[in-house]
């Protein structure tokens, strides 16, 4: 998968009579349905998830490790946000959508998760704090124009 090969997917992900479907069967496939399930969509599915157990995992134990700098930066300097947590998100998925932070390939929570380590705020519901952020009426993006507004102000000073 990590290579992007993709020379046997036609043997491994179409649904086509193959030795391994009754390798399959006998050995899990439980959900094994021959007109959805191809030959190794588990494999795939169980290769992922693993992948993403192992790298929030990873960032578990850098964090009981004490190895996470934004932790140790928050502590030294006493970083709060003061701003609301909506405005965290909002500022989150601006800097997603904007690439700022690894070209745009990081999921919200992530950069909510250390966000919240740098500024000591923990926010729960980023989805519904993201669902009210779309449906405010007049302007959506009120707290990324109050930053404008700010800087702008002591740009003219």
């Amino acid at each position: 998968m990590k290579a992007n090969k993709v020379s046997q997917d036609t043997f491994f992900f179409t649904r086509k009579k193959f030795e391994y479907q009754d390798y399959i069967q006998s050995n899990g496939g439980y959900n094994y349905d021959p007109n959805f399930t191809t030959n190794r969509d588990n494999l795939s599915a169980q290769l992922l998830a693993n992948q993403m157990i192992q790298k929030e995992l990873t960032a578990e134990l850098l964090i009981l490790n004490n190895q996470m700098t934004g932790k140790n930066i928050a502590k030294t300097f006493n970083l709060k946000w003061t701003a609301q947590k909506i405005d965290l998100v909002e500022l989150s998925y601006a800097l997603i959508e904007s690439k700022s932070i690894n070209e745009g390939n990081i999921s919200i929570k992530e950069i909510i998760d250390v966000l919240g380590i740098l500024f000591q705020v923990s926010v729960k519901d980023i989805y519904g704090n993201w669902n009210h952020i779309t449906n405010r009426k007049k302007e959506q993006l009120v707290f990324i124009d109050s930053l404008q507004k700010s800087l702008s102000k002591k740009l003219s000073q």
